[in-house]
């Protein structure tokens, strides 16, 4: 037979699919002697062993996309997986990291809701155009990947050649038809579309002990399947040491900000129960709302309504949509931080508000407890004048708001976007086997 030395790979190891052996032996039975030196031959076996990770993006700027963004984009330093991050060719220029672009648009991969025309008309052409048989893989021009992770509470409609990792932030919106005043058609959707998800994926993600024991009544999965990853936030990027004092002051310049304020970060649908901390504000005694105003950020109709009611208009500061960057500036400038909401899967603001150093009055339901630790103050969101209290003692008792500071920063150190990453890593190897 013939033997040969050594054979040229112009192309990537890492997209090789083949096993060497099995290349040895075929050639052999043709009667070719194949030698593949052993450095060739090590660099293919570490690209075989890597796992092939789709990371399915989300887009905008909700606590979902920040959490994807953040694991997403930390994914990459490990060694034994070969990720890439997907996202549709009209939302490439939302993210500052590397991705990869759908061939075709994945929104025609998914059911879709109908509270928009836009929607109405996708989901028409989907059923018309597109067969149930025709993949997402499909779709993403992606047919290499071993495991898919798909990040925004539901997984494509569409078939899936390989396993399945849906996180599953939470089921407010099955549990609360109301709490973002999307309704009860919405409710209806998005139940099924996590039902869906919980049946076709090999495992669920989820960001609390709440949120996953919720999904356990809501869709009766096996414990098992269910792992959290805790959501997280830069502490860093909010550490006052880390802020300088000509930022602060770019900050309160640019949105007019009062001296000393109580401050919530959010938006203002229902569930965000900005109403009662308007309502607990007017309580306060008159000289703790002349000394400390109300900053409300993307204040909703009925908020600013509540504020003209109790004559707060020269008492409550709003902040619209403001970038990033200004975030912690803003919230290091407060002297508490209020979150009194009736629903969360996590919370992330509270952490933010911590690493801050400001004190934090919070609800006490869903996982807030659970992500608040012993460090806030916890209160009945549906008693005003118990949050009225509560935010007059943090004001007012030093030694109270020491301890909270203290107690927040500590808190803090059982989240990280580098932990979560880590168990999301151990996840992926536990489902690709």
């Amino acid at each position: 037979g013939y033997v040969i030395d050594y054979i040229p790979m112009p192309f990537s190891l890492i997209d090789l699919h083949f096993n060497l052996a099995d290349v040895e032996i075929a050639l052999g039975a043709l009667g070719v002697l194949i030698y593949i030196p052993e450095i060739i031959r090590e660099a293919f076996l570490v690209a075989q062993d890597k796992i092939k990770v789709h990371y399915a993006l989300v887009e905008g700027f909700t606590g979902i996309a920040v959490y994807t963004n953040e694991i997403a984009r930390r994914m990459t330093k490990f060694d034994d997986l070969d990720g890439c991050s997907w996202t549709n060719k009209n939302l490439k220029n939302l993210f500052d990291f590397p991705v990869k672009l759908s061939r075709f648009n994945t929104k025609f991969a998914y059911n879709f809701g109908v509270d928009s025309l836009s929607k109405r008309v996708a989901k028409l052409l989907r059923k018309l155009f597109i067969p149930k048989s025709l993949s997402y893989n499909f779709f993403t021009g992606d047919y290499e990947s071993d495991v898919f992770i798909f990040f925004g509470n539901r997984a494509p409609a569409q078939p899936i050649k390989g396993k399945i990792i849906t996180v599953i932030h939470d089921i407010m919106a099955a549990i609360l038809p109301n709490g973002n005043g999307d309704g009860e058609e919405w409710a209806d959707i998005f139940s099924q579309n996590v039902k869906d998800a919980v049946k076709i994926s090999d495992k669920i993600i989820t960001v609390s002990e709440y949120s996953k024991q919720d999904i356990i009544k809501f869709t009766d999965v096996a414990p098992d399947k269910i792992e959290i990853v805790y959501s997280a936030a830069e502490t860093e990027r909010f550490n006052p040491k880390n802020i300088s004092n000509s930022e602060l002051e770019r900050v309160r310049n640019k949105y007019n900000l009062p001296e000393k304020y109580i401050l919530y970060v959010g938006d203002c649908r229902p569930r965000k129960n900005v109403e009662s901390l308007v309502k607990a504000y007017s309580l306060l005694h008159e000289n703790l709302r002349e000394k400390y105003k109300l900053v409300i950020t993307n204040p909703s109709d009925s908020v600013k309504s509540v504020i003209h009611e109790k004559n707060l208009d020269n008492s409550a500061y709003f902040v619209n949509k403001f970038p990033e960057e200004d975030k912690p500036a803003l919230f290091q400038m407060a002297d508490l931080f209020a979150w009194l909401s009736f629903y969360e899967g996590f919370g992330t603001p509270v952490l933010e508000a911590m690493a801050s150093g400001v004190p934090v009055v919070s609800s006490n339901r869903t996982s807030m407890p659970e992500v608040c630790g012993n460090a806030a103050v916890m209160i009945n969101p549906d008693n005003v004048q118990e949050i009225a209290d509560a935010i007059e003692k943090v004001l007012t008792d030093e030694n109270l708001r020491a301890d909270l500071i203290a107690k927040g920063y500590e808190n803090i150190k059982r989240f990280s976007w580098e932990k979560s990453a880590q168990k999301l890593h151990d996840v992926i190897l536990e489902v690709a086997g």
